[in-house]
């Protein structure tokens, strides 16, 4: 998965990812989960995503 104009990680382990953005809170639960593209305005997570809360 790709973000685009995130503005910080506020949680990060193998099972779940909190990702802050200008529009609001991003959760993704699943496994496997790493940060594999890390820039000002992008961030890249590879794993796999089993349930997307926005």
């Amino acid at each position: 998965m790709l973000i685009e104009n995130y503005k910080g990680i506020v949680e990060y382990d193998e099972e779940k990812i909190k990702i802050k953005t200008k529009n609001g809170l991003i959760e993704l639960e699943g496994n496997n989960f790493l940060i594999t593209y890390l820039t000002d305005e992008e961030i890249k997570i590879s794993g796999q995503i089993k349930k997307i809360k926005y």
